[in-house]
């Protein structure tokens, strides 16, 4: 019993890293490939495109759908919301950045595809002491479940520890009344 403990603690806390880690991969393939080629298009109509097919790929994972609902909170965090975690700003973001890219004109000239690119990558991209990386916020990729994987990390760590500490108290026990 005491070994299955820790046994069953090891398994749930591999299990929910194993599906986080699945969780960013979809999102990745759905959204987050999308808005980094986006960002890198040379033409509006390819980084529309690529913009279009991100924003599907939120639809599709039904990141924040209901965003444009009043009284609607689409925050990634568990304890405490902080602006860079919020969803439907980020959407809404997104769906301004497709709409300034539909609006430029087939014909329009080469400062203004310039300067339309250069806006959607300032938006799509953050720099920082790693390079570049897409704005996203963060835990979006198991959002919104973000509740159930940390309540699940943290129980599945505390039945390993009480696992680990019944064995170490078997242990102690059985040095002390054997000798």
């Amino acid at each position: 019993m005491k070994k299955s403990l820790f046994v069953v603690g090891l398994i749930s806390t591999i299990a929910i890293v194993t599906t986080a880690f699945l969780l960013d991969i979809r999102f990745e393939r759905n959204v987050g490939g999308h808005l980094k080629l986006a960002a890198d298009a040379n033409s509006v109509e390819l980084a529309e495109q690529r913009l279009e097919r991100a924003i599907q790929g939120m639809d599709h994972l039904r990141l924040c759908n209901n965003f444009e609902q009043k009284d609607v909170e689409c925050f990634t965090s568990v304890v405490y919301n902080t602006p860079d975690e919020d969803v439907a700003y980020w959407r809404t973001n997104l769906d301004k950045t497709l709409e300034d890219l539909r609006e430029v004109p087939e014909n329009a000239d080469h400062l203004t595809v310039s300067n339309t690119l250069l806006k959607v990558r300032e938006t799509l991209l953050d720099s920082g002491n790693e390079g570049e990386k897409v704005t996203v916020p963060h835990g979006i990729s198991r959002y919104p479940h973000n509740f159930l994987f940390g309540l699940g990390t943290i129980l599945s760590v505390l039945i390993s520890l009480i696992g680990l500490g019944f064995d170490a108290l078997r242990l102690i026990l059985k040095s002390i009344f054997v000798d």
